[in-house]
């Protein structure tokens, strides 16, 4: 199967964490949940649509899905993680900055 061309991720704020809304290579639409840094590998998750019959949907940290991204997608998700939650001076979007 050939991957998708990257469609880029709609971003916002939803109390201390950003959820992004992506469409996954194969086709699915599904959210990524950005609740910690680069450094935490709880900081990341993805959610899938539910597949089975309890209706409930799927969802595994971002290292354990990575291979449903388009390289660019990771990228894209990776340097959000670390504009938000990040030390190293990649400034966060005015549209997602928590208020102080």
């Amino acid at each position: 199967m050939r991957p998708l061309s990257p469609k880029g991720i709609i971003w916002k704020r939803q109390g201390a964490a950003v959820i992004g809304a992506i469409t996954y290579q194969d086709g699915r639409f599904g959210n990524v949940v950005l609740v910690g840094g680069v450094r935490n590998s709880k900081g990341a998750a993805l959610v899938l649509p539910a597949t089975n019959d309890d209706g409930k949907p799927q969802t595994m940290l971002l290292q354990a899905g990575s291979t449903l991204l388009h390289p660019m997608q990771l990228v894209e998700i990776l340097c959000m993680q670390e504009r938000i939650f990040g030390d190293r001076g990649l400034v966060a979007p005015e549209a997602l900055k928590q208020a102080e």
